[in-house]
């Protein structure tokens, strides 16, 4: 016997009796969109003679990217993900649970850390995944020189110099 009056079961028991109901769709989990307000800010591809991270050694492991958040509001970046070129180069670094940038703050992640390698010749990409892997920012560079970053000039523009004066932490500034 059929009926037109059935509500929709797929997957389950066929009802047409009343209260039957359909299954509320499960939802999706989306990132807040207070990650709009982060950005590269600055990437440090070939660390040359200042030990930028601390560990005593002056090596590859220096090399860094920095997130600023534009916002007004902390974002928690937990499960976001920084990379290098897609399908190619450095396994992506997911950011551990409860990372949290503070509003108009700064957070610098260490090769060290991350694993994430960039390339100090032929360029390269500087990534921000979400935590289901879409592409966030990608920031592309041609070429780099020793103990110099790429800076968005003023933090968090789309505006960026390759000869700028490292300043892990702290507001960009233009090389001398």
């Amino acid at each position: 016997a059929w009926s037109e009056e059935a509500a929709p079961s797929p997957g389950r028991s066929n009802c047409a009796a009343p209260g039957c109901q359909t299954p509320t769709p499960t939802p999706t989990a989306t990132p807040d969109p207070a990650w709009a307000a982060v950005h590269v800010n600055e990437f440090l591809p070939a660390p040359e003679s200042v030990d930028w991270n601390g560990d005593g050694a002056l090596n590859e492991d220096d090399e860094y990217v920095e997130l600023f958040n534009t916002g007004a509001t902390a974002v928690d970046l937990g499960g976001f993900k920084l990379d290098d070129l897609a399908n190619g180069g450095s396994a992506p670094y997911t950011l551990p649970a409860g990372t949290q940038l503070a509003a108009h703050g700064f957070l610098v992640f260490f090769r060290s850390q991350t694993g994430v390698a960039l390339n100090n010749s032929g360029g390269d990409d500087v990534r921000v995944l979400a935590p289901d892997g879409q592409t966030l920012q990608a920031v592309h560079y041609a070429s780099s020189h020793d103990d110099r970053a790429w800076s968005a000039l003023p933090d968090g523009s789309d505006a960026w110099s390759e000869e700028a004066a490292p300043s892990p932490g702290r507001s960009n500034c233009a090389a001398p």
